[in-house]
């Protein structure tokens, strides 16, 4: 009995050390690994170490680009260290530059980067990731990165160059612009100096192509144009610009239109064998006169104009276009109702008014007038204690004159007030009228002007 309890003994005793045995390797597997507490160095390797709390939404996420700052930082601070030009990077612009590489795992800055090891602290809830990029295919890799950014920009300057010679400045321009575009993207991000000195140089480059290729845009003189309403075409301004150095007439420029004294307000942009066209509907003259200017309006990037000779936006304005106004005449005839208070018809003087602006006017002796505008209106005023009611309403039409065929209608919204006085209840009436009504009626007025000329386009769409 005795040897058998000993024998016993013995399985328990052992059982017990196999099971300590077992606890004391759980127990090792979960201490911490070396790089947690350093980062591993080595000379041909960038490591980096991340960290974050297991409650934190991506965690992972967050300690991966923890891990890879730490990777940029050291590949910057080895460059800094090795090369005669130091980077001169505020903070905030480091972390502006780095933000967006970091966040995207196949940065051209970070190709070839690895994830070597994690581990989970459970005492402390977090998250620790180890990350690693060789140096030798970093390098490798960044050196391909801009050899092919360069290698690009020739593709494209050498189409920019082929368009140019076959008269297509407006094209090349763009494709120019489109070269710099992609030299800012990549200058925007932190570099060693090798590439931005490499990226910079091919930029001064393109700078001065561009300026060189916007110069040759350049207006023809124009003269002094007439706007007649009563002509059934529109004014046509062609030829607008050309090519100063093959001569060559330029089209389908993206130009827009600058007024000054005077409002063109329905016009149209169209090709022609002669070069790009402006055709003007209608316009607000000021003193029977508009002028107006055009300006080549190229969609290059704010990045690049930034940097491009401010005279250059100046040389890519015409001269200034004198367009007259032929006036021309509409007999006015008005029927009014008013009562005992009132003497003048409000809303004729508001429509003459108006028209007078347009460069309408009523028919001299012997004048044939284009037009007839018949203004219907109603002033009613009423007494009521020690107050007078107001009320103006009334409507508008338009006819020609030769065939009195009615051409357009217009009926207002009635003005409404009450005041202590005639005067102040009729003035109060009319500018509500004309608040209710004005843009209204002047939309739909220029419309009718410009639809004999079959246009339906507004400046500024």
């Amino acid at each position: 009995m005795k040897k058998i309890l000993t024998q016993h003994l013995k399985c328990a005793i052992l059982l017990f050390a196999v099971i300590c045995s077992s606890y004391s390797g759980f127990s090792q597997s979960k201490k911490a690994p070396d790089w947690v507490w350093s980062t591993p160095v080595h000379g041909d390797t960038y490591y980096g170490v991340g960290i974050a709390k297991l409650d934190q939404d991506n965690y992972r996420l967050s300690a991966r680009k923890m891990a890879l700052r730490e990777i940029v930082e050291k590949i910057f601070v080895s460059i800094n260290s090795t090369s005669a030009l130091s980077l001169d990077y505020s903070d905030e612009e480091i972390e502006y530059k780095l933000k967006e590489q970091i966040d995207l795992a196949s940065s051209s800055l970070l190709l070839g980067h690895e994830k070597m090891d994690d581990w989970i602290d459970k005492k402390t809830e977090s998250y620790y990731v180890l990350f690693r990029l060789d140096r030798d295919i970093y390098e490798k890799e960044r050196d391909l990165h801009f050899e092919e950014i360069l290698k690009n920009i020739e593709i494209i300057q050498g189409d920019a160059e082929f368009l140019l010679n076959s008269g297509e400045l407006t094209s090349a321009i763009l494709k120019t612009s489109k070269s710099l575009k992609i030299l800012n993207e990549e200058l925007s991000i932190m570099l060693e100096p090798k590439y931005e000195n490499a990226l910079n140089s091919k930029r001064q480059e393109l700078l001065i192509e561009l300026e060189s290729q916007l110069r040759r845009v350049q207006f023809k003189h124009n003269a002094t144009y007439l706007f007649d309403v009563e002509d059934p075409e529109p004014l046509t301004i062609s030829q607008l610009a050309y090519d100063k150095v093959s001569q060559e007439v330029l089209h389908k420029l993206p130009i827009k239109l600058i007024t000054h004294h005077g409002d063109v307000f329905w016009y149209e942009f169209t090709d022609y064998i002669d070069g790009d066209q402006l055709k003007i509907y209608g316009l607000f003259p000021e003193n029977k006169y508009a002028k107006i200017q055009l300006e080549v309006d190229f969609p290059i990037p704010h990045d690049v104009k930034r940097d491009l000779d401010p005279s250059i936006w100046e040389s890519l304005k015409s001269n200034v276009i004198t367009v007259t106004f032929k006036s021309y005449a509409i007999n006015v005839i008005s029927k009014n109702n008013p009562n005992k208070y009132i003497d003048k018809s409000y809303l004729r003087d508001y429509l003459v008014y108006i028209f007078e602006d347009l460069g309408i006017h009523q028919p001299a002796p012997g004048e044939i007038p284009l037009m007839e505008m018949e203004i219907n209106s109603t002033n009613t005023v009423r007494k009521s204690y020690n107050h007078y009611s107001a009320t103006i309403m009334g409507d508008v039409q338009i006819r020609d004159y030769a065939f009195n065929k009615t051409l357009f209608s217009y009926k207002f919204q009635p003005g409404i007030s009450s005041a202590p006085s005639v005067q102040v209840a009729n003035n109060d009436a009319m500018r509500k009228l004309i608040d209710q009504n004005a843009p209204n009626y002047l939309e739909d007025y220029l419309k009718f002007l410009c639809s004999k000329h079959g246009s339906r386009r507004l400046a500024g769409d």
